[in-house]
């Protein structure tokens, strides 16, 4: 990956993390999880394919280092963020890394 480009992802996840250490708020930051990059798991050709355009929306709680050396960074999937469904449904709790993300 780039270093310009990894540079701006760090910097959106940091600035976000920041303000949920600070204010106890989640801030919400959305980027693209390149597919071609993903595990070796039998997805099917059409999530392959148009997952690279789908954004998703996370909450950034926290960076850390995994065992294998990569960064990782945990929180939620913002996936109903409409105030009616993320009462009804429980977010989903998440560890995604970081030289996979475009923001």
């Amino acid at each position: 990956m780039e270093t310009e480009k990894f540079n701006k992802v760090l910097n959106k996840m940091l600035s976000a993390i920041d303000h949920h250490a600070r204010t106890g708020k989640h801030k919400q930051v959305d980027f693209h999880y390149r597919a071609e990059k993903r595990t070796s798991f039998g997805f099917s050709d059409w999530k392959k394919k148009h997952q690279v355009e789908s954004t998703r929306s996370f909450l950034p709680e926290e960076i850390f280092l995994s065992s294998d050396g990569m960064l990782l960074v945990r929180g939620f999937d913002n996936r109903y963020n409409l105030k009616q469904f993320s009462k009804a449904v429980p977010q989903h709790f998440r560890s995604y890394r970081l030289d996979r993300m475009t923001v």
